[in-house]
């Protein structure tokens, strides 16, 4: 099972870009990242770089969010599921 920190984890291993996103996203309290709100920024962050024409980017950040769909924990795959469904629709344009 993946939990929030192992996902955030993978997602910085497959898109160091991110990074930023990531520490924006900190709970300044406890250091946790709140995923909810991070998420919601790696889908504006994806659908720049899929107008960008940056396909590397987004292959990334969407292979590591669809894992977390499918093999997070409550927490992951909650916060996950609205880039996965945007994702998904797009798909089927």
């Amino acid at each position: 099972m993946l939990i929030a920190e192992r996902f955030v984890d993978e997602l910085l291993a497959a898109a160091p870009q991110v990074g930023v996103l990531v520490t924006e996203n900190r709970d300044p309290d406890d250091g946790m990242v709140l995923l909810h709100l991070l998420l919601h920024d790696l889908l504006r962050l994806a659908v720049s770089a899929f107008r960008a024409g940056d396909a590397a980017l987004v292959t990334s950040i969407l292979v590591v969010t669809e894992r977390g769909f499918r093999d997070g924990d409550e927490y992951v795959r909650n916060a996950s599921r609205r880039v996965v469904r945007r994702a998904r629709r797009g798909q089927r344009r």
